[in-house]
């Protein structure tokens, strides 16, 4: 090396001519600076820059025609920020917006719905925000903000009987008008929407197992979903247990007169409703079921011997067989004695002279009449019921069984026509006395006169223990 400088290089040491070393190098290389000074090249030693993170997106909005929006965006990261908006799809870099170069942006006045989006950079990179939507309402539109709803009730808990149905409701601040969807499942589960459910209360199907329901309440600037509602069905209770019945009032046996019916009642307890089923024979024995006779209570038809009934009751839960109850025929009554055939003819000849002269019963006057002929029935009838009231010591036109007149009459056999009507008297010995009685009774001589009357049939009967010894009956019919 000759220590002369040679293209900027100039040796470190000089000296004596040595033979250079192949293995070691001493010269160190020098960069010459615009002024020929040079200087060694340090190492960088600053720290590294992480990319910024969005922290907050800029939130989309909806104004009034005219009006206009501010955005902004939080960002997280270190060194130096800078900011650049940009108008439309996020990451499209076609439309920047001069001077929005900040961490806020307001839009100039809009007339028409725009998107923007900001793009966050430093030392370690860059970070694109998600796009925000201004929605600018129509003209002529109230001019305020649109405000997406804010549920202030969401539907509530109920708990219903299993089939029933339940209303839910939903309120909501914000702008209207709103939409409504209403979902059965967990809030936000939209794969079971309820085709009625479109409007703020809703009726639910009829429900046998715990359901949830939600509602989403939408409109121009958004939507919110409620929290679910769950509707407790209740289990049905267990049915009632059935008592099988019992009978607590058996049917009774009675004697009637031949030719007359009888009625029977039976009761039970347990637990209703109950069926009943008549039957005729011995308690148990089925195989004479009356049809028809299918309630508590069971009118025979008119019996001329006797005859053994008997019931079934049941429920779901069994079955209970009354007591057999008889219904036995009463002696027929025996023969009047002979001279009271003599008094009963009497009676009708002295009708029949009154029919024929015309009398005035209870200032009414009646003219004649025809006479009277007499009907076998109508006097068995009529002695019967003379001899009974003669018996039992009673006067009435029923029976103490229970028989009217009329039924009297009919059981006697009579077969003619209406009307049919009856007198009695008692206490009168003689047939004078006791047509002159009957003739100053209003209802008795209007009897005697009814001109409608055809037939007719006289008994008496005598008992001299019995409190007015002499007992009259006088049957009257249309013949």
């Amino acid at each position: 090396m000759s220590g002369q400088s040679s293209s900027g290089l100039r040796p470190l040491l000089t000296g004596p001519r040595r033979r250079p070393l192949a293995a070691i190098a001493f010269i160190v290389l020098l960069t010459t600076s615009a002024c020929g000074a040079a200087s060694p090249t340090a190492p960088d030693d600053r720290p590294e820059v992480a990319a910024p993170t969005i922290a907050s997106q800029p939130q989309s909005q909806t104004i009034a025609h005219g009006a206009t929006a501010t955005l902004t965006v939080g960002v997280e990261g270190g060194g130096t920020l800078a900011f650049q908006w940009y108008a439309g799809a996020a990451g499209t870099t076609s439309s920047p917006i001069d001077g929005a170069t900040s961490a806020s942006f307001t839009t100039p006045s809009l007339t028409t719905t725009n998107t923007y989006w900001v793009r966050v950079s430093n030392a370690g990179g860059a970070t694109d925000s998600a796009a925000a939507t201004i929605t600018v309402s129509a003209p002529g539109s109230s001019g305020s903000v649109v405000l997406p709803p804010d549920i202030t009730q969401h539907p509530e808990d109920h708990t219903i009987g299993s089939g029933e149905t339940i209303l839910l409701t939903v309120r909501a601040a914000g702008s209207d008008p709103f939409g409504y969807q209403w979902y059965r499942g967990a809030s936000g589960d939209k794969s079971n929407p309820m085709p009625s459910g479109n409007s703020i209360d809703f009726a639910t199907p009829p429900l046998t197992a715990t359901t949830k329901f939600w509602v989403r309440v939408s409109n121009a600037a958004g939507s919110m979903d409620s929290t679910a509602a769950t509707v407790i069905v209740r289990e049905a209770p267990p049915p009632p247990s059935v008592v099988a019945p019992s009978i607590t009032s058996q049917p009774s046996s009675q004697t009637i007169a031949s030719g007359q019916t009888a009625t029977m009642s039976v009761t039970a307890s347990g637990t209703a409703p109950f069926s009943y089923q008549w039957y005729a024979g011995s308690s148990g024995a089925t195989a004479s079921p009356i049809a028809g006779a299918n309630a508590a209570s069971f009118t025979t038809p008119a019996l001329s011997s006797a005859v053994s009934y008997w019931v079934r009751v049941s429920n779901s839960a069994g079955a209970a067989d009354s007591a057999t109850a008889t219904i036995t025929m009463a002696a027929p009554p025996p023969p009047p004695p002979p001279g009271n055939a003599a008094l009963e003819d009497q009676v009708l000849t002295l009708v029949n002279q009154r029919r024929a002269a015309g009398a005035t019963c209870g200032g009414t006057f009646y003219p004649s009449v025809g006479p009277l002929s007499l009907d076998v029935n109508l006097r068995d009838a009529a002695r019967g019921h003379s001899l009974d009231m003669a018996t039992n010591n009673y006067i009435s036109h029923t029976s103490l069984d229970g028989r009217t007149f009329d039924q009297r009459i009919w059981q006697s056999g009579y077969s003619g026509g209406f009307p049919l009507g009856e007198n009695i008297s008692a206490g009168l010995s003689t047939a004078q006395a006791v047509v002159d009685g009957w003739m100053q009774s209003t209802g008795h001589c209007q009897n005697i006169m009814n001109g409608s009357f055809h037939v007719v049939g006289v008994g008496y009967a005598f008992n001299s223990g019995s409190t007015y010894r002499h007992y009259w009956t006088q049957n009257f019919g249309g013949g």
